[in-house]
């Protein structure tokens, strides 16, 4: 029984967009490194807290109407926190995770650069583990593979069950941020959209439809996006920050080709490659999508 539980639940990560690898040589020492740099930093515990504008590393939810349930997300405030000054950085999760993964994950580094650097984290569960946040697009359909991202959208244009799923996925993101914008008021000029794997097509997905939204976006390790169809217009100048594990495959390949390809068309890209495979890369990556993040702040 146990076997057959197994082997379902990697069918799902796979069918989700999951790669699955072995661990990369030198990955546990990069972490450390990375971590000793934050060291002087410490989190405060999780707690449920609904308090006005409570600060710390909070676990909160709220009642989804269309969807009949409730829904959890993370969300981190910095010590530092300040009414209309303060930046905010939605995380999306990849596929078979939750609104705990890039957040918890990896001794937490993603808050303890999100306090280092002052920003708020929005963390939302994005409805399922494979909601995708409204991206109908999975493994194999990575950018430039055009035959199977056909079949694929065929596909979900028949599939009614699916499109619900992703709705309401890509609308419980827009929930529970728009639940955090009333009450904390951040600075609405410096939100960020950040998301990994099936998050990173999320990322995608969310930042071109609502670009407007986003000071800039860093998809990490999941090349999920249409050249035919995807809102180009709308993002030429966006600040993207694209990245990769060495050990990432399928999805390496692709994002270097889709890199090199908004750099030929001009747009404000950069891209970075990190000794890891594809679950490990957030880890290493995180540090630079922060400065990244960061490098915009004064910027119009």
């Amino acid at each position: 029984m146990k076997k057959r539980n197994i082997a379902v639940v990697f069918g799902l990560l796979l069918l989700s967009g999951v790669m699955i690898a072995q661990p990369t040589p030198g990955f546990r020492e990069a972490l450390e490194k990375a971590l000793a740099d934050l060291s002087t930093i410490s989190i405060p515990e999780l707690k449920a807290d609904d308090s006005y504008r409570a600060k710390g590393n909070l676990k909160r939810s709220y009642f989804f109407k269309e969807a009949g349930q409730t829904m959890p997300y993370r969300l981190y405030v910095p010590g530092t926190y300040q009414e209309g000054k303060t930046p905010l950085v939605v995380l999306l999760h990849g596929g078979g995770g939750n609104e705990n993964s890039l957040v918890d994950g990896n001794n937490k580094i993603s808050l303890l650069l999100a306090e280092k650097y002052g920003y708020m984290v929005l963390s939302p569960m994005g409805y399922t583990a494979i909601g995708a946040y409204g991206s109908p697009l999975r493994l194999p359909a990575v950018f430039g593979k055009q035959d199977e991202q056909a079949k694929q959208l065929a596909a979900f244009a028949n599939d009614t069950t699916r499109q619900r799923i992703l709705s309401w996925s890509e609308k419980d993101v827009l929930n529970a941020l728009d639940l955090v914008i009333s009450e904390y008021k951040p600075d609405m000029n410096n939100i960020f959209l950040a998301g990994h794997s099936m998050g990173s097509g999320g990322t995608w997905y969310l930042g071109g439809k609502y670009a407007e939204k986003w000071k800039a976006i860093a998809p990490m390790s999941g090349p999920f996006i249409d050249e035919r169809s995807y809102p180009w217009e709308v993002m030429k100048t966006k600040p993207i920050f694209i990245s990769e594990g060495t050990g990432a495959t399928p999805s390496l390949e692709s994002s270097r080709i889709l890199s090199q390809h908004l750099k030929k068309e001009g747009f404000n890209t950069a891209y970075m490659e990190v000794e890891a495979n594809h679950g490990e890369m957030t880890s290493l990556i995180f540090p630079h999508v922060f400065e990244f993040f960061n490098a915009q702040l004064k910027k119009k």
